[in-house]
């Protein structure tokens, strides 16, 4: 299973493809919760059996499966045998078991929050500083980084995930270790999320992957291998909408420099309905043009086949394996100040489906070594156009 091959000369290691629990697999995660880890092993099987002989070996095990946000461990009323199960179940299968957390983030009521305040960044008062995320009720200290016992509440789970044979982390909302507070060490707050995410990584093992997600861009080159550049593509709470693959654009035309120091996640791909045919085909497209941390968000057990088609594509895979991200073609090539007319600009001002856009172009090289150019229609049906071209 290729986890993390070696360095390439000038490059960040290269994720492995994937198979992503995100907002549209919680519904394994609470089947769980509902005792039924049957449902986790159908999605293993899916994967096992269709994505894996592909190059995509990950299981993604997404936000749901802790009691509370600090507190990294499974309840075992909840998740029979505990992470130490669900990573042998996925290990079992030769796939690569994949875990998200909030690691500097730490629920007011968590078992973890309780005891000594000083292992938080304090504000003003002397009192832990309290983080509260937009539409969650719930409320947050942030661990710091700087302090031995605050350090632990973030590297000890992931030490225990590491023995239960996960070894891909998404580490969510990093932003909160780098709030400005008072800390242990009188550091900056840049400087205590670069600590911790060092100490993490130790945590994790030479083989690990960290992806980097909520995160401030340049504070994690050299301590993560995967950054997620752009806002979720899908919201459980809402359908579908086509607009959030236009964001996803947009976030690679405007972040493809970042690579080789680190690769990038353009969020999952979804292609069930209420997208159409055309819009699921250009959804996957853009995901893939982002590179090697392509993954899918859908359900694989009641995902039609056609629908599954679009996402696996050979086309789409060999765009997503290829050796760098997509260039977007023609946002700034200008010989004066005035920026020209790009849906990948416009979207700063109105989501797609609001104005008429002009299409956007791409150009790619794929793992095959073919160069495609990929021109994406933002009106109408969302077609997408891919060209194979002379590099």
């Amino acid at each position: 299973v290729r986890v993390r091959p070696a360095q390439l000369q000038g490059a960040a290691p290269k994720p492995n493809l994937g198979a992503e629990r995100d907002r549209a697999l919680l519904g394994a995660v609470e089947a769980l919760q509902h005792r039924a880890p049957h449902r986790l092993e159908a999605h293993v099987d899916a994967v096992a059996t269709t994505l894996a002989p592909l190059g995509m070996p990950l299981v993604e095990i997404d936000d749901g499966w802790e009691p509370a946000w600090g507190d990294w461990v499974a309840d075992e009323a909840r998740f029979p045998g505990g992470m130490e199960a669900i990573g042998a179940t996925i290990t079992d299968r030769g796939l690569v078991a994949g875990v998200w957390l909030a690691p500097f983030l730490v629920d007011t009521t968590a078992a973890a929050a309780q005891g000594d305040p000083t292992r938080f960044v304090r504000g003003p008062d002397g009192q832990p500083l309290v983080h509260r995320l937009t539409g969650n009720p719930r409320s947050f200290y942030v661990v710091d980084a700087t302090d031995p016992d605050g350090l632990a509440i973030a590297t000890a789970p992931i030490a225990t995930l590491a023995a239960a044979g996960f070894t891909y982390f998404k580490l969510d909302f990093l932003y909160a270790g780098a709030f400005a507070g008072d800390r242990a060490d009188a550091v900056t707050g840049v400087e205590a999320l670069r600590r911790g995410l060092a100490a993490i990584r130790d945590a994790a093992g030479p083989d690990a992957v960290i992806e980097a997600c909520g995160a401030p861009i340049l504070p994690v080159i050299g301590r993560a291998d995967v950054l997620r550049i752009g806002s979720d593509t899908a919201f459980e709470a809402f359908d579908l909408k086509f607009t959030m693959v236009g964001w996803a654009a947009r976030a690679l035309a405007g972040r493809a420099w970042l690579w080789p120091r680190i690769w990038l996640d353009a969020d999952q791909v979804q292609v069930r309905a209420p997208y159409t045919l055309a819009e699921a085909r250009a959804g996957a497209v853009v995901t893939a043009l982002a590179g090697p941390a392509y993954s899918l968000g859908d359900d694989l057990t009641t995902l039609p086949a056609e629908r599954l088609a679009l996402a696996l594509d050979p086309v789409v895979l060999d765009v997503a394996g290829g050796p760098a991200p997509a260039r977007a073609i023609g946002i700034m090539d200008t010989a004066t100040r005035e920026a020209p007319q790009s849906p990948l600009l416009e979207q700063f001002r109105e989501p797609v489906g609001l104005v008429t856009l002009p299409a956007s172009r791409f150009e790619v090289e794929g793992a095959s070594g073919d160069h495609y150019a990929i021109t994406v229609d933002w009106n109408g049906d969302h077609a997408v156009t891919v060209d194979t071209v002379q590099p």
